[in-house]
């Protein structure tokens, strides 16, 4: 197996981002003076009832007295659901739509993406670490029977090429934390292979790409190599 097909195997990554909704400050009702009291009495609030929101966030939060665009699944449109303490409405994680690795686990009540509470739940990864809710390759290198990756990461829980320098066998190769492998460093922003061309300097190392427009036609950048869609279940 090439250099390249193992980057590939040995990284991952699927991201999903939670925006939050902004606060819009609202009067209580005129003449509600039992509303005027609750909102008074927590700093931030602006509700009390559904009755004084508006617009965008009509729904008032009953925990933090905030109007918010939903509390409940049923005021989300189809596809989506409600994620709290937000009280926004994002979309729903299913079978098909994977979650992030910091929640594995799609919950298909909720449509909202959890951590993991044990290892039945990781769809193939042996080991949930019920404190973080990430599921896990390994825990000690001996869960790592891939020869080409022989060692745990115990920080990410993944198998990987290096965990030291001293793994790797190239002389201007050193081992990157971030990839799990052994890469050329690029200090200086430039030095890098014909075959990790690119300087990703958040990290410090040679990858082949840190943009798509770094990659050829049909390909796309996923965790600093190029790939065709679909390839490692992303963008499909």
């Amino acid at each position: 197996m090439n250099r390249r097909e193992l980057r590939r195997r040995g990284r991952h990554g699927i991201a999903l981002v939670l925006a939050l909704a902004p606060l819009t400050t609202l009067a209580s009702s005129c003449g509600d003076v039992r509303s005027e009291l609750i909102v008074g009495a927590i700093a931030g609030a602006n509700c009390a009832l559904d009755s004084d929101c508006r617009g965008d966030e009509p729904h008032c939060e009953p925990e933090s007295l905030r109007c918010v665009q939903c509390v409940v699944r049923a005021h989300c449109a189809a596809g989506q659901s409600c994620t709290l303490p937000a009280g926004t409405c994002v979309q729903s994680c299913s079978q098909s739509t994977p979650c992030p690795a910091t929640q594995p686990v799609c919950d298909l009540g909720s449509g909202l993406c959890r951590g993991c509470t044990s290892a039945s739940e990781c769809n193939g990864a042996p080991y949930c670490d019920a404190a973080s809710g990430r599921c896990l390759q390994c825990i000690q290198s001996s869960d790592c029977h891939d020869f080409e990756l022989p060692y745990c990461d115990t920080r990410s829980g993944r198998c990987v090429e290096c965990t030291e320098s001293g793994h790797c066998q190239e002389d201007e190769e050193q081992c990157s934390l971030v990839l799990g492998e052994c890469a050329v460093p690029c200090p200086n922003g430039s030095g890098c292979p014909e075959d990790d061309p690119v300087c990703d300097r958040s990290i410090g190392f040679c990858v082949e790409c840190t943009v798509d427009a770094e990659c050829g036609a049909g390909l796309l950048c996923r965790g600093s190599d190029c790939r065709r869609p679909g390839a490692d279940g992303s963008d499909e």
